[in-house]
């Protein structure tokens, strides 16, 4: 999962010859996780790596082995060449076989009959490549230009803005997609709706969201995390969860947590805002204000740095 963090020894392995710059660089990379299941599970030659999305593309079609450039960034891709780079053979991922890659949208075939029986999918069902959830998501909103930026809220909190050139800051979790024409800038935090779930139950969760005033801090200063480890706008695979509660009574304390979480959650350095327009797929045009509240400079900094770019 993306905040699974157990591939630390091997995020210092792929520091020592991964570019500077590399989206694979560590714990929480998909890279990072591969090599630290071939560790653990030591397979054998014909062994083949796949995210989810490919073994799904794998079944439905009946042939394995076949990734997009945008599930397989964190992997090691280039994506500038959409190839895999020499430098990966240097951590000897073999015998395990990283997949052949293609654009999102590919037309991999028709869904085999096999699949097509089990999932009671029409026969002639054309099974196109996939992308990642976050990409999709922007996809769905209608984000085409160069400004046009996306935050999705679920369980991590994403966001993403449309770049006419990749940039990357991998010590604050920023990377860049191939999107069409263009490249899709943001990062990801493991800080979302997930974390909730950790600390409250659904009943809890509904009677306190109507009580919170988004407009009123708390004067509290939480990060709230699922487990250890942060992607953005830290990249830190160690980082822990801040959670110091006031003294105060047990009933009061959970009633302050939430608020917080959210708060947390909602931003990341004192107010900054992040004005995103884009235009939905009828024309019209939707403005986002996305305010981040935070205690943290370095997003700031490294937000307004591809802002500025």
């Amino acid at each position: 999962m993306y905040n699974d963090s157990r591939g630390l020894a091997e995020a210092e392995r792929i520091e020592q010859v991964a570019p500077r710059l590399s989206p694979a660089r560590g714990a929480g990379s998909g890279l990072a996780k591969l090599l630290f299941l071939k560790r653990r599970l030591r397979p054998g030659p014909g062994t083949l790596a796949l995210h989810q999305a490919d073994w799904l593309l794998g079944y439905l079609t009946g042939h394995y082995g076949v990734s997009d450039w945008n599930n397989c960034l964190k992997l090691g891709l280039d994506p500038q060449t959409a190839d895999w780079p020499q430098w990966l053979s240097r951590l000897g991922p073999a015998p395990v076989e990283l997949p052949r890659v293609v654009a999102p949208g590919t037309e991999l075939g028709q869904i085999s009959a096999t699949a097509a029986r089990e999932t009671r999918f029409p026969e002639h069902t054309l099974v196109v490549a996939g992308t990642t959830d976050s990409t999709a998501a922007v996809v769905a909103t209608g984000a085409v230009r160069p400004g046009d930026a996306v935050t999705c809220l679920g369980s991590t909190l994403v966001l993403k803005i449309i770049g006419r050139e990749p940039l990357a800051a991998p010590q604050y979790g920023v990377y860049s997609h191939r999107f069409g024409a263009y490249w899709l800038i943001g990062g990801a935090s493991n800080s979302g709706g997930a974390v909730l779930r950790c600390y409250f139950d659904a009943g809890e969760i509904q009677r306190l969201s109507a009580t919170l005033d988004p407009d009123l801090p708390t004067g509290l200063d939480y990060y709230p995390l699922p487990a250890p480890g942060e992607r953005f706008p830290i990249n830190d695979g160690t980082l822990q969860t801040r959670l110091i509660l006031p003294q105060i009574n047990a009933k009061s304390t959970r009633h302050h947590t939430q608020p917080q979480s959210h708060e947390g959650m909602g931003g990341w350095s004192r107010t900054s805002a992040v004005n995103a327009s884009y235009r939905s797929r009828r024309g019209k045009t939707v403005c986002c204000r996305l305010a981040l509240e935070t205690a943290r400079e370095c997003f700031v900094v490294s937000w307004l740095g591809v802002r500025k770019k």
